[in-house]
């Protein structure tokens, strides 16, 4: 991958090029693609721990 760095007049670096496919996947990352995203619902979790043999109300105290 081939990255290049843009400087100033100072010589502190101010911008960098790198290659179109990078960025894409970083703006894929950056805009949320790909994922699913919602609204947690805590009803989807309910009865997850029903098979377990614990006290959950015991367990939270330790």
């Amino acid at each position: 991958m081939e990255v290049r760095y843009v400087y100033n007049e100072r010589g502190e670096k101010k911008a960098v090029i790198i290659p179109i496919e990078v960025w894409q996947g970083i703006k894929d990352k950056l805009e949320g693609k790909g994922k699913k995203k919602g609204v947690f619902s805590p009803s989807e979790c309910r009865g997850i721990y029903k098979d377990l043999q614990i006290d959950p109300r015991k367990e939270a105290r330790s």
